[in-house]
């Protein structure tokens, strides 16, 4: 579902479990991804990982304006407190990247926000860089058509890897695992059906 903005908190998705799942922060900066039930009980959560972040641009490798045309390919959306994010095909959710400091500098990660309203990382990796704060991988991604993975590239000096992430579980296969690090075009990504 489309994010609503209230003034000092997004609401990502309303699941149909009747809470929601908000980022509490300001627009560019850092804050926490929380789920809360609008009836007060239980207390708000910060799902693993999630709190003290800062979302990031996010796209679709080769993405065409009449994708937004096609039910099978995920939907770049924006908003002023979010940025952008990825609506996902066939209903699946929506998919944020983000990044958070760490003991040797910065993170940055991927994490969806399923059709259930639950939040969770599907991808974390250390920053690179002389001082780990650039993002080790590209910021755009290739979606399959039915939600349910993601093709993410690591530049060449950060192993140069097609990763395969399936978003319900967060399991990762290095695809190029085999092979010396391959430097990918940004838009070079496509994720076939089947």
């Amino acid at each position: 579902m489309a994010p609503l903005l209230l003034p000092s908190l997004l609401l990502a998705t309303m699941p149909s479990a009747g809470g929601v799942v908000v980022f509490r922060g300001q627009p560019g900066g850092a804050g926490n991804v929380t789920i809360v039930d609008p009836s007060g009980s239980p207390p708000p959560t910060v799902p693993a990982g999630l709190a003290g972040i800062t979302l990031l641009p996010i796209d679709t490798s080769g993405r065409a304006e009449l994708d937004a045309l096609r039910s099978n390919r995920a939907q770049r959306k924006t908003s002023n407190m979010v940025g952008s994010y990825l609506a996902l095909p066939a209903s699946q959710g929506s998919l944020y990247r983000y990044s958070t400091p760490s003991a040797a500098g910065t993170d940055f990660g991927l994490f969806v926000v399923d059709a259930l309203g639950d939040a969770r990382r599907v991808l974390t990796l250390p920053g690179s860089g002389a001082l780990s704060n650039q993002s080790p991988f590209l910021s755009a991604v290739a979606v399959a058509p039915n939600g349910d993975r993601v093709l993410a590239i690591t530049k060449p000096a950060d192993g140069g890897n097609l990763l395969d992430i399936d978003l319900a579980t967060g399991a990762v296969i290095d695809r190029t695992s085999g092979v010396a690090p391959q430097r990918f075009l940004v838009n070079a990504l496509h994720y076939g059906a089947g």
